[in-house]
């Protein structure tokens, strides 16, 4: 079985995250931040460009940007995989609200 590798991850408008660039060491990226700087969005948003899930098995939960504590749903938010082998998985939404009603 092949081991598929991260390059990078690309985040664009997903909840307190406007714009991030992670470019993964060969070996170990660590991810350090005090508490409330969006560590556990990292991880959501990587989720939801694989799996459509936040870290909870949640379909429906928040990723527009939040401004003020307010959800922004007419923001686009995109987030993009770029593995070591060459293929990019990408997820974008287009203002859809997508928290629970």
């Amino acid at each position: 079985m092949e081991n598929i590798k991260f390059k990078k991850v690309e985040i664009t408008n997903f909840r307190n995250i406007t714009e991030l660039t992670i470019n993964f060491n060969e070996n170990l990226t660590e991810i350090k931040a005090e508490n409330g700087k969006g560590k556990t969005n990292i991880l959501s948003a990587i989720l939801w460009c694989l799996f459509g899930k936040n870290i909870y098995d949640e379909k429906a939960f928040v990723i527009s940007p939040i401004i003020d504590g307010v959800e922004k749903n007419e923001i686009c938010t995109n987030v993009k995989i770029t593995f070591e082998n060459g293929y990019v998985i990408s997820r974008t939404n287009h203002n859809r609200k997508t928290t629970l009603q």
